[in-house]
């Protein structure tokens, strides 16, 4: 009992749970049963010994509990592990546990040992050696003192560790033998020597810097000594160091004179520009601290947030007033105050100090609003002081790219470490963090050689200088930082770094002033792209960071624990929050000041570095943008419609985290982009989900709570509520499936919107890439944002259009792992013909078809059915350049296949069969109709006509010219709401009629030869050909092999679902 309570309890630190279920070995050798020692035979049984482990309560009671429990499991000595599973809520392929404890105990028989000492012998530590099938085994052995063996899986567990586990395992077992009525809590795990080691020497980070001087006062320091050079570049603006501090100087003055003074909030609402350094540095030299207000919140949001901080003063400009809210701060307009100019330039007596507040930033709120995190100067001194000694600054930047969003405590960092170091800052648009390219250009431009991105960010920018073969070598210090990358990446982005490059990744909070920790590569780590993150390392100076379990005790190396932070980096509190302040910042345990409980999981790694696992709570990071889930959750809550919401975060792939929301209606459920918008209206884009999913219910778990791991998954979700258009051509055709392999939806309608899909501005950039990679144009990021479907953008790249980039090769289903399936269009059609047959068709082979020429404007169509077939076969073996080949067609489609095999043959090639759809064998036309006819026949098709209408319809088009037949045309299909491609009019209807006019003459001159091939053939069953009394519909006298296949329908229908799916299932037998 003992042993086994006390592997119960290290598995439950280990673990952090309070069941806990592993195998126990029973002998099934009863004591009562004389000779049953001396029977022969297998009589061990394993069993599952299930110990709930409380976080409190008396360790001997708990021990009696155990032992209890160990009493009742006799009972049960002959059951099967296989009667428990299915007894069980357990999946059968999953095990019932994965570590063992075996108790050996091998007595020596009287009479052997007597045998032996009158051989002069003595048996001492009998031993078995045996091997279990589980990943852990846990061997106890009694001889003058207990022995503990540990037998492992070296693909699951590593030495070290399993050799720190048995010290844990010791350290339990002597506390319970020398204090068993001591609280269960309280005994230890650690070694004395494995604590100090986690809370002191990887703690030891004690620092010495100017902790009484104000972040400003660095600043000051540095226009001092280097006045003239340049402080903050954006676009055509820049600043010296002197003419920053001289006009900020100026507005702090004039603030001074509204009233600011220490600790008083001053708003900040401007776009950005180097106004925002003045500003941020004015408010600090007028002793007051600044809030930053990002100009694309909502007005809801921006007026909760002056509201709740108090805003007593509020820097704008004329540009964005028109989009504040409602307010009672004074207004302070920089572009039209002229009393700031009147100001002295000089550097103002010293108000605050290092205990004042220097910023107060809005992170998201559980309750439904954001709250404020107040920051003191002593904080943000003590993290430049740490930025310096870490990166080495001074020494080895001097031009800093700003990319982050103003109201983001990044945007701080990022100012201080370059302003305070003598660097250049410069501030990039917001629009080249979606353009790859321009931001590429402007690093370069700017000479940069320190910048901090999200990951998200670099990912795209990478992918640019691979495709490029670009690089950063000219880079010094490359952090990414607020959110997560991994090794693999790690490993992949020093590709394109110099020698000299520092590729850093950190770690922080905004309650913990920025930066808490930071991991760089120095090649004593050992790094492995097996393990999922790239760590984030170990403290900066002066921080302390801690990995604790739910009773704040420090867990060993390896084991998950909660991260918290100490030291000199954390902040203030939240601004008017003094009980939220009280329950996430605690008295330090373990020393003087103050711990911050992050919420987040990690574990200590053997070399001291600290891996983020993810968060405990339901806060996330998205694109370095922290989200609370329970602020979401409360204000889609407030609309009208909504009785019932949970959110989540699906990532579909690694890096790529998107927010979808359930939604529960009360009767009529409200449409996504009804609550796309109603959320927009108040809170940040960042925050709005990708999708929305309405369900009936929410799942619940046994216990009633909201099963997460039940909701449906979101992807066939993501199709827009609209009517789904299929593409309608290639050009279509070919972004739909772009904007699938980017966005992981399928299927995509033409009028879906991006953004409705689970698009957003990163998958934005990936998206313009893809298309300018592919088709070999570039449509600027901006023109998604004013367009953003398929429809649209097709439109757009209509227009940029070169004629002679025309090819007839379209690919309609790219990947496949066996040679292409060419599809060749039928008449006076187009290959997207095929389009509803090409998703039955399963992944085998890659598909492509072959498009006629006539349908772009200027093209004159084919009329010569050989000269098709020459085209063709130039651009198949751009894709295949040898035989043997699979053509098929539909229609005319069939008969220009069949000429590309003769013409093949003639080459050398093969193809050894056909694949024809409602193909006539004679493969002639009797007579060819005039436009006129043709025309009156489209129409008859779409609106399906009868005979006697389709008659009058044609006669009254002859009364009237060409032109005003299809100007007829066109206006009666929009008149009966016909969906017609966007700009479909007179032109692009006379290019269908001539290309159709074109192929008749085609088929009418075109006489086919036989060919030594199979031809399966796949025949409409209302078609005439169903009448024929020849098996082989005439084929026999052309094919060497004929298989016939009817397929319910007629000539048209056959092509469309539902019949589309018979065609498909006899079709796959062929591919």
């Amino acid at each position: 009992t003992l042993l086994q309570a006390s592997w119960a309890l290290l598995l439950s630190r280990y673990s952090g749970e309070s069941d806990i279920v592993f195998g126990v070995t029973v002998s099934g050798r009863p004591g009562e049963l004389a000779g049953v020692e001396t029977m022969v035979g297998l009589f061990i049984n394993t069993l599952p010994l299930r110990i709930c482990v409380p976080h409190q309560g008396n360790l001997l009671s708990w021990l009696q509990e155990v032992h209890q429990r160990q009493l009742t499991l006799q009972e049960y000595a002959y059951s099967s592990l296989a009667e428990v599973q299915k007894l069980s809520d357990i999946a059968a392929e999953t095990p019932l546990f994965e570590s063992i404890l075996v108790f050996e105990n091998y007595p020596v028989d009287a009479t052997v040992q007597a045998q032996a000492a009158e051989a002069g012998l003595s048996i001492t530590q009998p031993k078995s050696h045996e091997q279990t099938n589980y990943p852990l085994t846990l061997s106890v052995s009694v001889e003058d003192s207990l022995y503990l063996e540990v037998s492992y899986d070296t693909s699951r567990f590593r030495t070290d560790a399993m050799t720190r586990m048995l010290g844990h395992w010791q350290v339990v077992l002597e506390e319970i033998a020398a204090r068993s009525t001591q609280p269960l809590d309280v005994i230890p795990l650690l070694t004395p020597g494995e604590r100090h080691q986690l809370l002191v020497e990887w703690n030891d980070t004690a620092h010495d810097y100017l902790q009484h001087h104000c972040i400003h006062h660095l600043f000051e320091a540095q226009v001092e000594q280097t006045p003239d050079a340049i402080a903050v570049v954006f676009e055509d603006e820049q600043l010296t160091y002197e003419a920053l501090n001289q006009q900020a100087n100026q507005l702090a003055h004039q603030l001074q004179n509204l009233g600011v003074r220490p600790d008083i909030l001053v708003g900040i609402y401007l776009e950005k520009s180097p106004a925002l350094l003045v500003s941020i540095l004015a408010i600090l030299k007028a002793g007051g601290a600044y809030v930053p207000l990002d100009t694309r919140y909502p007005q809801e949001r921006i007026a909760y947030m002056l509201a709740d901080a108090t805003v007593t003063v509020l820097i704008s400009q004329q540009s964005c007033l028109r989009f504040l809210p409602d307010h009672d701060a004074q207004l302070l307009c920089l572009d039209t105050d002229q009393a700031c100019l009147k100001q002295p330039t000089t550097n103002l007596t010293p108000s605050a100090t290092a205990d004042n507040r220097a910023y107060v930033i809005y992170t998201s709120g559980s309750t439904g609003q954001p709250k404020g995190v107040a920051v003191g100067h002593d904080s943000l001194v003590n993290a430049y002081f740490g930025w310096e000694d870490a990166y080495r600054l001074k020494e080895q930047t001097s031009s800093h790219l700003q990319m982050a969003s103003f109201s983001f405590d990044v945007f701080t960092g990022d100012w201080v470490r370059a302003l305070c170091s003598g660097a250049k800052l410069v501030l990039c648009p917001r629009e080249f963090l979606l353009d790859a390219e321009q931001l590429y250009s402007l690093i370069c431009r700017e000479a940069i050689d320190c910048a901090e991105f999200v990951p998200a960010v670099f990912r795209s920018l990478f992918d640019y200088l691979i495709s490029n073969d670009l690089t950063l070598s000219f880079m010094n210090v490359l952090i990414l930082g607020s959110d997560f990358w991994s090794m693999a990446e790690y490993q992949q982005f020093q590709q394109i770094c110099g020698s000299q490059t520092r590729l850093i990744n950190s770690y922080g909070v905004t309650e913990a002033t920025i930066d808490s920790c930071y991991f760089e590569s120095k090649g004593e780590t050992g790094l492995k792209t097996e393990d999922i993150a790239v760590p984030i390392g170990r403290p900066f100076n002066n921080c302390e960071l801690y990995v604790l379990d739910n009773r704040q005790h420090p867990v060993p190396i390896g084991v998950a624990g909660e991260l918290y932070i100490g030291g000199a980096g954390l902040a203030l509190g939240y601004l008017h929050r003094p009980e939220l302040t009280a329950e996430k910042f605690i008295p330090n345990p373990f020393g003087a000041g103050r711990l911050y409980r992050t919420g987040d999981l990690g574990y200590y790694l053997p070399d001291g570095n600290v891996e983020f696992l993810g968060r405990i709570d339901h806060q996330v990071k998205i694109r370095g943008f922290r989200i609370e889930l329970g602020e979401l959750e409360a204000v889609l809550q407030q609309h009208p419609q909504v009785r019932e919401v949970v959110v989540i975060v699906c990532e579909n792939n690694p890096g790529d985290q998107r927010l979808v929301a359930y939604v529960v209606s009360d009767e009529t459920a409200a449409s996504p982009p009804e609550l796309r918008q109603f959320l927009k209206e108040r809170l940040p884009d960042y925050i709005v989900p990708a999708a929305f999913v309405n369900l009936d219910t929410l799942p619940l778990t046994p216990n009633g709570k909201i099963d997460r791991k039940a909701l449906p998954s979101p992807k066939f979700q993501l199709v827009s509520d609209q009517v789904f258009i299929p593409p309608r051509n290639p050009l279509e055709l070919e972004l739909t499936q772009i904007w699938a392999e980017i966005l992981q939806v399928e299927p995509i309608s033409v009028i879906g919107n991006f953004f409705d899909l689970g698009g957003h501005s990163l998958l934005a950039v990936s998206l313009m890439s893809r298309i300018k990679q592919r088709l070999g144009r570039t449509l600027p990021l901006v023109t998604l944002f004013q367009g953003a479907t398929v429809e649209q953008q097709a439109l757009l790249l209509q227009q940029q259009a070169d004629p002679q980039a025309w090819s007839p090769l379209i690919s309609l289903r790219p990947r496949g792992s066996h040679p292409p399936l060419f599809f060749i269009h039928p008449g006076g059609s187009s290959v997207m013909n095929y389009q509803r047959l090409v998703p039955y068709l399963g992944t085998r082979r890659s598909i492509y078809g072959l498009e006629a020429r006539g349908f772009e404007p200027g093209q004159l169509p084919d009329t010569s059915i050989k000269k098709m077939a020459a085209d063709y076969i130039e651009v198949i073996q751009t894709v295949q350049p040898k035989g043997p080949y699979l053509l098929a067609g539909w229609c005319l489609g069939g008969t220009i296949a069949w000429e590309i095999a003769q013409q093949f043959l003639l080459q050398g090639e093969q193809v050894p069969r056909f694949i024809f759809i409602d193909v006539n064998s004679s493969m002639a036309m009797e007579q060819i109709p005039d436009t006129t006819q043709l025309l009156a026949e489209l129409v008859g098709r779409y609106l399906n006509l009868s005979v006697a209408d389709l008659e009058s319809l044609t006669s009254h088009l002859r009364s009237m010219t060409w032109e005003e037949q299809l100007v007829y045309v066109i206006a009666e299909a929009e008149h009966r709401n016909l969906s017609l491609s966007p700009g479909f009019g007179v032109e692009q209807l006379n290019c269908i009629v001539q290309v159709q006019w074109g192929h008749d003459q085609a088929a009418q001159h075109y006489s086919p030869q036989p060919y030594p091939g199979e031809v399966i053939l796949f025949q409409a069953e209302e078609g005439v050909a169903a009448q024929a009394e020849d098996s082989t519909l005439g084929w026999h006298a052309l094919a060497q092999q004929v298989t016939l296949h009817w397929v319910p329908g007629n000539h048209l229908s056959m092509m469309r679902d539902p019949h589309v799916q018979v065609l498909a299932q006899h079709l796959q037998d062929y591919l």
